[in-house]
């Protein structure tokens, strides 16, 4: 049986961020960068900036004209959502070829893209600030999962049948099957990615919300 570190040990070396992402973490992290360094550093890939330009123009942002370049939806957005918007299109590559076994990554993915909606929106009516940041929360919540999925395919199947039978919360049937759960490994990745510690600290306390 694995552990929740061994999981993320063996998960670090098949599951890496795209180059592009850590370019415009630099970028993010470096207090004199500009619109325009984080610009260039989503443009240097072509595919994440069409995948982030088709993000901006859904009817998620309901923008009122068609956006068209990198550095306008930065204009409009600003730095730090399209630097989330690009960390979740990064993780999603990062899983691309995850086998599904247990879970459809179709469903998973519509699944957790409501989870970041919603989340949004709770934040937009509590009126804080930061609704982008916990849409991305919301989207990776159960990213802990996708490394259980693949590395305890059917001890991960095994849960979710039981959680379904038995109508317990799927956390509690992993810590009393596994000795561990799925908040613990994602946030393990989250701070093995490097990724804001604050992210990690939202994953692992999901079903601690007091």
């Amino acid at each position: 049986m694995k552990t929740a570190e061994e999981l993320i040990s063996i998960s670090t070396t098949l599951y890496t961020l795209p180059k592009v992402y850590l370019e415009v973490k630099k970028v993010i992290d470096n207090p004199d960068a500009t619109m325009a360094d984080l610009s260039r550093a989503i443009s240097i890939d072509p595919g994440m900036t069409a995948t982030v330009l088709k993000l901006v123009n859904s009817a998620f942002y309901a923008m009122p004209r068609k956006v068209e370049t990198i550095s306008r939806a930065v204009g409009i957005l600003g730095m730090q959502p399209v630097h989330d918007l690009t960390l979740a299109v990064a993780i999603t590559r990062a899983f691309g070829q995850l086998d599904q076994q247990v879970m459809s990554m179709d469903v998973y993915w519509a699944n957790s893209f409501f989870s970041g909606l919603v989340a949004r929106e709770l934040a937009r009516r509590c009126f804080l600030v930061d609704s982008e940041r916990m849409f991305v929360e919301g989207l990776l919540r159960e990213i802990g999962h996708l490394i259980m999925y693949d590395q305890l395919p059917e001890q991960s199947e095994q849960a979710l049948r039981e959680s379904a039978q038995t109508g317990k919360p799927i956390h509690l049937v992993e810590q009393q099957q596994l000795g561990f759960d799925f908040t613990e490994v994602g946030q393990a990745l989250v701070e093995a990615w490097q990724l804001p510690k604050n992210l990690g600290i939202a994953i692992r306390h999901q079903n601690q919300p007091s």
